[in-house]
């Protein structure tokens, strides 16, 4: 069983208010519970004022008495030196690894997005940090993580003497936002089934040099050619590159779609039905270009939409004005010497990297003054 248990809190006693640490723990959360993470995997989130001490530790004890194979921990919030910041005081780092430690798991990962994040590192046995001793189906997760070499793996958003940020423009903590978009932007490492995986090495570094891109871009002082020394840096802990995060979505689509439909209805506008499987919480997207027969596009509109479930099921009508057919310039000539319009209906679903999920079009004739009856307008 491979377990996820994400804690955010945002408003930690006696700290400023942070923006976005519940919906880091969230957005890790989803992505790790759905079509991308694990096959079957358990697990809760905890956030804002349900995130306190004593429901920490009771989850941890709970998972020592009935330990996972795989756990991954992941915490976004106020941090020092000495602990986490939940939602009733500080959660000492030595409490938080004594409880860790009685967690028999073969494998486990902890992910801190938090300031002083490595200082938790000082308070790990040794003994517990993994070291070199010792996807189309589910057999692909179970075989390479069953591969990983037992112990505890540490990905920190900054160093234990430094501190952590937010991103305005990303809505996440730097380290957060950075990690999310290495989930769903990075190659594959691990050679095993298709689509392949994403280790944990391979999400660290993608994250970190996505990381610096942003920071030295966002920060670096107009005109001056100087970027400040306060970059945030990630670390690590334990032996990285054989634990599986994510399945990649780089080579292939994960998951199907279905058109199941796509009528022509009165006026510039259309029917479009689909079904998409097997993408629960990855980013999809729906575009529909009207466009004339040599392909050249009169006008098109796009959607992105994140399944919430393993077969998402939507449809509607999609309508330009009219007024579109006389704004194109080949159009309108067509169409005011009174002649019969052939256009090209297209209907699209995508992925994030432009892979085709599915694809229907058709090709009806409009008329000015003089409509066809199906068509009218």
């Amino acid at each position: 069983m491979y377990y996820v248990l994400s804690i955010g809190v945002n408003n930690g006693p006696g700290a400023n208010r942070l923006n976005f640490a519940e919906k880091d723990a969230v957005d890790v959360f989803r992505v790790l519970s759905g079509a991308l993470g694990p096959p079957r995997v358990r697990g809760r989130y905890l956030l804002g004022t349900r995130a306190t001490r004593a429901e920490v530790i009771a989850t941890l004890v709970a998972l020592a008495l009935q330990p996972p194979e795989y756990l991954l921990l992941y915490f976004s919030g106020h941090g020092s030196e000495e602990g986490i910041l939940v939602a009733d005081g500080l959660l000492h780092y030595a409490d938080l690894a004594q409880y860790l430690q009685r967690i028999r798991a073969r494998a486990m990962m902890v992910i801190l997005d938090t300031c002083h994040a490595a200082a938790y590192g000082r308070f790990v046995s040794p003994a517990d940090v993994a070291g070199l001793g010792g996807i189309d189906d589910d057999h692909t997760w179970l075989r390479v993580l069953s591969e990983a070499h037992p112990g505890m793996r540490m990905l920190f958003a900054t160093s234990a003497e430094t501190l952590s940020r937010e991103s305005l423009n990303a809505k996440n903590g730097f380290f957060t936002a950075a990690l999310l978009h290495a989930f769903h932007h990075a190659e594959a490492d691990l050679p095993a089934g298709s689509p392949k995986l994403i280790s944990d090495l391979q999400a660290f570094v993608n994250a970190c040099a996505f990381m610096q891109e942003q920071q030295t871009k966002n920060w670096k002082r107009p005109g001056s050619g100087i970027v400040p020394l306060h970059i945030q840096q990630p670390q690590f802990l334990g032996h990285l590159g054989d634990f599986p995060l994510v399945r990649s979505q780089v080579e292939r689509a994960v998951g199907t779609a279905t058109i199941t439909n796509v009528a022509i209805l009165p006026g510039l506008s259309v029917r479009v039905d689909f079904v998409v499987n097997g993408r629960r919480n990855v980013p999809t997207r729906w575009c529909v270009r009207l466009s004339h027969p040599d392909g050249s596009l009169i006008i098109g509109r796009s959607r992105r939409f994140v399944p919430a479930k393993d077969e998402h099921a939507e449809g509607g009508r999609i309508r330009f004005p009219v007024s579109v057919l006389d704004d194109d310039r080949a159009s309108s000539i067509v169409l005011n010497s009174g002649w019969q319009l052939p256009v090209r209906w297209t209907f699209e679903l995508l992925d994030d990297h432009d892979h085709r999920l599915a694809r229907r079009s058709l090709m009806p004739s409009y008329f000015k003054g003089a409509p066809t009856p199906q068509l009218g307008w």
